[in-house]
């Protein structure tokens, strides 16, 4: 049986992101905070300090949940737009560095 349309992009999605993977280095953290503060910060707050009055608190993402992560940003996820036609997956994997840092 096919997969539907939504799950045969998540699988996609989530194989590019893995073939895209960077390592979480100092260059990396910072690139992803700019990427957060361009596209992320309006409705998540500076520095992820968010009450999740308005949007997701990104200081809570469970840290094991990568492939989550990855396929909520391309594809969003119920008020949040999807991404994935404007940041490509090294960029999302640079977005997940910082995130991982809890906005420190």
């Amino acid at each position: 049986m096919p997969l539907a349309p939504t799950r045969l992009l998540a699988a996609t999605a989530l194989a590019a992101a893995c073939l895209a993977a960077v390592p979480a280095t100092a260059g990396s953290i910072e690139e992803g905070k700019g990427i957060y503060n361009t596209y992320c910060l309006i409705c998540h707050g500076p520095k992820m300090m968010n009450t999740g009055a308005r949007a997701y608190d990104l200081r809570k993402f469970p840290l094991d949940q990568h492939q989550r992560f990855v396929i909520s940003v391309r594809e969003g996820k119920k008020k949040m737009p999807a991404w994935g036609d404007v940041l490509d997956d090294q960029q999302i994997e640079h977005l997940w560095a910082y995130v991982k840092t809890r906005g420190k």
